[in-house]
């Protein structure tokens, strides 16, 4: 929900500003930033507080990602090996 991803955001920037980012995807290709720089130019995130951030999320009106009750599960186990895989589906994909 629009609500938990504010709140893990918020933890986020609680570090430092200088620490370090290593996104597992970014749509402008950048494999680091930091939490002050996220701070200053996201646009999700710069200066937003919660009822601002949730409405800016859900006017994305962003479909459920076709694999996330895969991905959520996936990700609590850290990856897991014994992640159930669709038919045909290989361990790169």
């Amino acid at each position: 929900s629009p609500e938990r991803l504010y709140n893990s955001i918020q933890k986020l920037l609680a570090f430092a500003d200088e620490t370090l980012i290593y996104p597992a995807h970014d749509y402008n290709g950048k494999r680091v930033s930091s939490v002050g720089q996220e701070k200053t130019i996201n646009p999700y995130i710069a200066g937003l507080d919660e009822a601002a951030f949730v409405a800016k999320m859900r006017a994305l009106n962003l479909p459920k990602p076709k694999r996330i009750d895969v991905a959520v599960p996936a990700n609590s186990l850290c990856g897991g090996a014994d992640v159930p895989r669709q038919p045909g589906e290989t361990e790169a994909a």
